[in-house]
């Protein structure tokens, strides 16, 4: 099997849909179909049975709320989710792996939107285990590194400015 030839594959399918999603003119329900486009394809046998893929906000310890997250890999098994509505979830803190925030056109505003988001979320990850934004220090637990870990920026669309 050629696994680079796949993996283009793979990459064109994905890059279909959201050129596809595009003529959405409505950017918010253009933003939620790419989430969607990205949520499907990692929730089919990409990532282990543990790990659920929401959308919505995270409670920390102290009462204070993330802003709206794209996707959160939350712990499936072990997490639980304060409110859960089909579009929208709301996570404690202690329950979630990360988010990944999914932007069609990255200018410089969003990119910073999305670093302020991942910066307000920096805090202990379930069990404890303690990561920064970019993923350098991921705790004393071995298992911190078989799955997704810090928080990451997803850009999947054709423009930078």
């Amino acid at each position: 099997m050629n696994t680079k030839n796949l993996f283009q594959k793979i990459s064109e399918k994905m890059r279909f849909d959201f050129e596809a999603a595009a003529e959405i003119g409505h950017k918010g329900s253009r933003g939620t179909v790419r989430g969607n486009i990205l949520k499907k394809f990692l929730s089919e046998g990409r990532l282990p049975p543990k790990y659920g893929l929401g959308a919505g906000e995270i409670v920390g310890r102290a009462r204070d709320t993330s802003r709206q997250g794209d996707l959160i890999v939350y712990d499936k098994f072990n997490g639980v989710a304060l409110i859960y509505d089909e579009s929208t979830q709301v996570y404690p803190i202690d329950g979630v792996y990360g988010i990944i925030e999914v932007k069609s056109a990255l200018s410089k505003a969003e990119f910073i939107d999305a670093l302020e988001k991942v910066k307000h979320f920096k805090c202990d990850g379930p069990e404890g285990q303690r990561f920064t934004v970019a993923g350098k220090r991921l705790g004393d637990d071995p298992r911190a590194t078989e799955a997704i870990r810090g928080r990451l920026c997803v850009c999947l669309g054709q423009e930078f400015s």
